[in-house]
């Protein structure tokens, strides 16, 4: 037989984390909650198909434990909306002429800002049924960290391409799962607006 496909509902996952939030109430013209997340997910049957992952060796199922792809080591998220004490009922200001506070007065700032570290992906060799198990895609074996510091890290050089090698066929290589951490992510959004009224009824902003 090329392939026999066996289900098995034994796999087991271990998330731990530390989170932090810290909120504001609004007061003062001024809001903000943030939190952070620092977390480690590990498991041995990741989520990368309908019926599970496809483990490498049968009865080495410890050989597939590791980083859950899409759990990323730090995680931060904060938004805040703050009125600029700029105009009518503000701090400052507030008795300008009314044409001036149509123009400079009355507006609110409000932002988002969010981070992360990287998801983690799993290296591949090509080499063609590497352990003679009619599996032709499987890991190569790792003679390094793949992780590159972090003021080495490039984007057109994200990690150690010379971690892997491919040795002999005959055996399952000694890599593990989603040893690889990807780039990040850091975004950064501001929003400017001021509530216009039309007449004692509407307002648009």
């Amino acid at each position: 037989f090329n392939t026999i496909t066996y289900l098995d509902s034994g796999a087991n996952q271990s998330y731990n984390a530390l989170q932090v939030e810290a909120t504001r109430r609004f007061a003062n013209g001024f809001y903000l909650n943030a939190h952070y997340t620092w977390a480690k997910n590990l498991t041995d049957s990741l989520d990368s198909n309908q019926l599970g992952a496809l483990i490498q060796n049968a009865y080495d199922r410890a050989a597939e434990r590791g980083n859950e792809a899409y759990t990323s080591r730090q995680r931060m998220e904060a938004n805040f909306v703050y009125d600029i004490p700029v105009g009518k009922g503000r701090a400052h200001l507030a008795s300008m002429p009314w044409y001036a506070d149509k123009v400079i007065g009355g507006w609110t700032l409000a932002g988002m800002y969010f981070a992360r570290t990287g998801y983690w992906v799993t290296p591949s060799s090509t080499s063609s049924d590497p352990s003679n198990t009619g599996l032709t895609s499987q890991r190569p074996d790792c003679t390094a960290n793949p992780n590159l510091p972090s003021d080495q890290r490039t984007l057109q050089r994200w990690f150690n391409t010379s971690a892997f090698a491919t040795p002999s066929p005959g055996r399952f290589r000694n890599c593990g799962v989603n040893i690889i951490e990807t780039p990040g992510a850091n975004v950064f959004s501001l929003g400017v607006n001021k509530w216009f009224p039309i007449g004692e009824r509407f307002r648009f902003r």
